[in-house]
């Protein structure tokens, strides 16, 4: 699956998404996510942006709809948790 497809379907997911320090919990509804640990709003072609220069995945994505609690108090420790894929960059 890829972003664009996601994007395209305007259905809401899960996901985890890098935030130029590392891996940050939100909801991905169209062309944005909202970070599930400050409220902001990100544009998915900033994401990808900051994911290519850093040469790290953009979005992973739930299968399933988990708990986040751990991950926004960040007592989890993992960069990638049990479920999630990571979705494709399409290259322009």
């Amino acid at each position: 699956m890829t972003i664009k497809e996601v994007v395209e379907s305007g259905i809401p997911r899960q996901v985890m998404f890098y935030d130029g320090d590392g891996m940050c919990p939100g909801i991905m509804l169209g062309d944005k996510i909202i970070c599930g640990c400050c409220g902001g709003v990100c544009e998915v072609d900033q994401i990808i942006e900051y994911a290519k220069a850093d040469g790290v995945v953009a979005i992973r994505m739930f299968h399933f709809w988990v708990d986040i609690s751990t991950e926004i108090s960040g007592e989890s420790g993992v960069e990638e948790l049990e479920g999630m894929i990571a979705l494709e960059m399409e290259e322009n």
